[in-house]
C-alpha cells in the first residue's frame, strides 16, 4: 500500500484535536465513583433516574466518596445485581468509568 500523505495529515489533525481533552482526563485518579456515576449513566443502566435515587432507594445517604466507601461491599454487590443490568459491581464500575472517559474526551 503506497504512502498517502493526506491520510497521515488527517491522523495528525485528529491527534492534535484530542490532546486538550486527553490532558483533561489524564489524571483519572482524581475522578471518584460519584463523578462517574452520572445521572445519565443511572438512567441508562439501572432502574433509577438519578444517582441520588439509586443510593436513597437502598437506604444509603451517599453525598461524598467517604459515604460510598462506608457502604458494605457485599450489600453494594447484591444491590447492583438486583437493580442494574450488571452481573456484579466491578462490571458496573468499569462501564461507568469507560463512559465518563468517553464523555470527557468529547466522543
Amino acid at each position: 500500500m503506497p504512502y498517502d500523505p493526506d491520510v497521515m495529515d488527517h491522523f495528525k489533525e485528529q491527534y492534535e484535536a484530542l490532546k486538550p481533552a486527553a490532558r483533561y482526563v489524564e489524571d483519572v485518579s482524581d475522578a471518584t465513583l460519584l463523578d462517574v456515576f452520572t445521572d445519565s449513566f443511572m438512567r441508562e443502566w439501572t432502574r433509577f433516574r438519578s444517582r441520588d435515587q439509586f443510593f436513597s432507594y437502598a437506604g444509603w445517604d451517599v453525598e461524598t466518596p467517604e459515604d460510598l466507601s462506608a457502604v458494605p461491599e457485599d450489600e453494594f454487590e447484591s444491590y447492583v445485581t438486583r437493580y442494574t443490568v450488571f452481573d456484579d459491581r466491578e462490571k458496573m464500575l468499569n462501564k461507568a468509568g469507560e463512559e465518563w472517559v468517553v464523555q470527557k474526551l468529547g466522543f
